[in-house]
């Protein structure tokens, strides 16, 4: 008798216990890529409230791409399922009489979107090293624009220009100024006139020779400023003209 009332006391409990884990719903589902069909793994699901969309589960699917969770009380929820490169999925479902939800496969598509076109600009550095001189790139230089070539000659280190426009290498002024490798007819009495002529942004480049070569015949000088143009400047000459006259009717005049 009391083996039978035993029995039949846990199989109330088990009863009870029964309808207590039954009055909690589950939802579960696969999650699967709309193109490939293949299972996505990792991809993160949560459970939260229609009325205050606070979050009530969350997890993860396994490695088949399967989900479940559970736990879920009497309500409407909505189920969002979301993974890097693609769409979310949002799906409102209702907990009552049913406690199982299944939504079977879910597909996510690729969220793929058109970027504008990117246009990376490079800037080279303005001055570098080579083997026997320095070289300024002078021509993107803002400073430069409306000014002329002794204004960029005075923003370069080691060359100063003073106010009547003669040039000077680190205090020397027996200094060569060559344009494009060659004189081009620059002296000590005309060079001054020449570069204030001259626009700045026809200049491409300077180089800074300190220590020439045997190959520039640099004896006597302190070095060497050879100006470089741009192969597409702006049309133009450059030049100087003198002239003289005596009270005796004596003139003389030259052009270079």
């Amino acid at each position: 008798m009391k083996r039978f009332l035993s029995g039949i006391l846990l199989l109330v409990i088990s009863i009870c216990s029964y309808a207590a884990s039954g009055e909690l719903g589950v939802i579960k589902g696969k999650v699967i890529d709309s193109k490939t069909k293949e299972a996505l793994q990792f991809v993160n699901v949560t459970v939260k409230t229609k009325a205050n969309a606070s979050l009530v589960k969350g997890g993860v699917t396994d490695q088949s791409g399967e989900f479940v969770l559970g736990g879920l009380k009497d309500g409407t929820y909505i189920v969002n399922v979301s993974y890097i490169g693609y769409k979310a999925y949002e799906k409102e479902f209702t907990i009552s009489s049913k406690k199982s939800v299944n939504l079977n496969q879910i597909s996510l598509a690729e969220d793929s979107h058109v970027l504008k076109e990117v246009e990376v600009v490079g800037q080279k550095a303005q001055m570098r090293f080579e083997i026997d001189k320095k070289v300024f790139d002078v021509d993107q230089n803002i400073s430069s624009a409306g000014g002329s070539a002794s204004d960029v000659l005075s923003n370069i280190p080691s060359i100063e220009v003073n106010n009547d426009g003669d040039v000077s290498l680190r205090g020397n002024s027996n200094v060569t100024v060559w344009i494009n490798g060659k004189a081009s007819g620059l002296s000590a009495d005309n060079r001054a006139q020449i570069l204030e002529q001259m626009p700045a942004e026809n200049i491409e480049k300077i180089e800074v020779i300190t220590n020439p070569s045997a190959k520039y015949s640099p004896e006597g000088t302190a070095g060497i400023i050879n100006i470089i143009l741009k192969q597409d400047r702006k049309a133009g000459y450059f030049g100087s003209a003198q002239a003289g006259a005596d009270s005796k009717g004596g003139y003389n005049g030259s052009f270079i």
